[in-house]
């Protein structure tokens, strides 16, 4: 995986962890809007699966998402 590979892993990272974060009612520091701004292929129509595991023993908490690239990305991350 390159490194262009690696730094829309930690977008999608961040993103995820802030709408998550946003929904337990804790505050984090990302402005989302910036992100969008900085990389324009969040606004292309892509697919995203969450995938949740516990932080002690990395067992499976939940998953869900889409298969299929029907929405912008950004949007499909934050639903």
């Amino acid at each position: 995986v390159g490194s262009f590979e690696m730094d829309r892993g930690k977008v999608l990272l961040s993103i995820a962890r802030a709408v998550i974060a946003k929904e337990l009612g804790v505050e984090y520091d990302i402005d989302i809007d910036d992100l969008v701004a900085k990389n324009q292929w969040l606004l292309q129509n892509g697919a995203v699966f969450v995938t949740l595991n516990t932080k002690s023993n990395h067992n499976l908490r939940g998953c869900i998402g889409s298969i299929i690239a029907h929405q912008k990305l950004i949007d499909d991350l934050i639903q």
